[in-house]
């Protein structure tokens, strides 16, 4: 049976999108990549995608043209690092597909909980128009760091910026399985 998934594309990163430059989004796509590599996926691979009671969601297609060589590799030794940028390119794709948001902008510091904000395509400046995003991701989940614990973990961070009153985003993601699990944290309006 043939199945047709919705596509993820890296590229679209190395296109640059509202908020996110081309260098920037090169960087997040080919941080991407090496993670599914070094796990043993190629293009094509199939992403889970769960919500946080881990009900499937979506499955998405992960496509990139990039090819790396050995050499590439070297430049990526720190592995926390790679993961959470290859995390912050998954989870900006995801939003894309999953939400109405299209604008990304880096937060400024840690302080705030959460690692962008996110702005609707609109005119309009309500907190229906914005929200956050927290990120976060792992080559590989074990016993001690389990992707579940992550989840919750992240959910409690974003909840430092609580009174913004804009909902937060939570993905984090496994690059060894791979699965992404996809929360929204609702805050109350005033």
């Amino acid at each position: 049976m043939i199945q047709n998934y919705k596509t993820l594309n890296l590229e679209t990163l190395r296109q640059g999108i509202s908020g996110i430059d081309a260098d920037f989004g090169a960087y997040l796509a080919t941080t991407a990549v090496v993670c599914f590599l070094l796990q043993g996926h190629q293009k094509g691979v199939l992403l889970e995608v769960y919500d946080h009671n881990q009900t499937l969601i979506e499955i998405f297609e992960v496509v990139w043209e990039e090819q790396l060589t050995q050499k590439d590799f070297q430049s990526y030794k720190d592995r926390k690092d790679l993961a959470n940028y290859a995390g912050m390119a998954v989870a900006i794709l995801l939003i894309l597909q999953l939400t109405d948001y299209q604008d990304f902008e880096r937060t400024e510091s840690s302080g705030a909980g959460v690692d962008f904000w996110l702005r609707k395509a609109t005119d309009s400046f309500d907190f229906e128009s914005f929200a956050r995003l927290e990120v976060s991701a792992i080559l590989s989940a074990t016993e001690k760091n389990k992707l579940q614990t992550r989840l919750k973990q992240k959910i409690i961070q974003s909840k430092q910026s609580d009174d913004t009153f804009t909902d937060a985003y939570v993905i984090v993601t496994d690059f060894n399985k791979p699965e992404s699990f996809y929360h929204i944290h609702l805050v109350e309006k005033l």
